[in-house]
């Protein structure tokens, strides 16, 4: 348990009644002034999650629909029940990469970060207009990067009750980002991939 912390999951799906989660994503929040976690404080977490999905909704992929946003109270026994967000609709027009294929943003706490003050977030599925098909290799487009920085810049940096932080589960604490950065390398996240619909066949 860690008292004054809460995890917030964002769980995107391809609508609202979809069961299958096609891919998730946690953030951890501790409270600012020291204590047992507010009811404030658990509300401006989930919303600043809220709106960084809403701010970059345009460059998610076709497949996602929908987004549940769900807080948990970190110091809580668990299992701790989670508290559930209006949720956020996400569908937009515009061609899709594979649901593997993510941008990895990265955030550390210091300024020579240990392993265990350094954090990810795979940020995924994407649209096609992410691809900056310029260089012979394919990159993850600057407009796309530069937007998530400024969308976090206006939601998860800027809470107050709460400060945005990375889990270090050996430390048993929460340590607030300092800074963190996306690259132009797309990663590949097999477990988000979907099963065939098709198979072509050939003989020899």
């Amino acid at each position: 348990m860690i008292v004054g912390g809460c995890s917030v999951l964002a769980q995107l799906k391809s609508s609202s009644t979809a069961a299958e989660v096609i891919a998730a994503n946690r953030f951890i929040f501790a409270m600012t002034t020291p204590g047992p976690l507010t009811s404030s404080g658990r509300a401006e977490a989930g919303t600043a999650v809220h709106d960084f999905y809403n701010g970059i909704a345009a460059d998610l992929g076709k497949q996602v629909g929908f987004i549940d946003i769900k807080t948990y109270d970190l110091g809580e026994t668990p299992p701790r029940t989670p508290q559930t967000l209006t949720g956020l609709s996400t569908a937009s027009s515009g061609a899709s990469l594979p649901s593997e294929v993510a941008a990895c943003m990265s955030y550390y706490s210091g300024v020579v970060p240990r392993p265990r003050k350094r954090g990810r977030i795979f940020l995924g599925p994407l649209k096609t207009s992410v691809v900056d098909t310029t260089p012979a290799v394919p990159r993850v487009a600057t407009a796309f990067a530069t937007n998530v920085i400024s969308t976090i810049g206006t939601t998860l940096a800027a809470t107050t009750i709460v400060t945005w932080g990375l889990l270090s589960p050996t430390d048993g604490a929460i340590y607030a980002i300092d800074a963190g950065y996306i690259d132009n390398a797309f990663d590949i996240q097999r477990r988000r991939g979907e099963d065939p619909s098709a198979k072509t066949t050939f003989t020899v």
